[in-house]
């Protein structure tokens, strides 16, 4: 389980600092596999980050096909 903690760590470091969600990402759905099943007390709070990383993203995409449709 330390592992899944360094990997929600990492997670945030790439969310908050360097905004890059899909690296965010990556480490979030490798320390939910971690976990060991859904009644474990992560499972809930790293399937939270992963929905709300996947709408950051989703959103992040979106303002960029604007800018482009915009600039073109």
């Amino acid at each position: 389980m330390d592992l899944a903690q360094i990997y929600k760590n990492i997670d945030l470091i790439y969310e908050k600092e360097e905004e890059n969600y899909s690296i965010a990402l990556s480490f979030s759905k490798r320390a939910l596999k971690i976990v060991p099943n859904n009644k474990h007390r992560y499972y809930i709070p790293y399937e939270s980050i992963i929905l709300t990383l996947e709408l950051k993203l989703k959103k992040k995409n979106f303002l960029k096909i604007e800018l482009v449709i915009c600039f073109n």
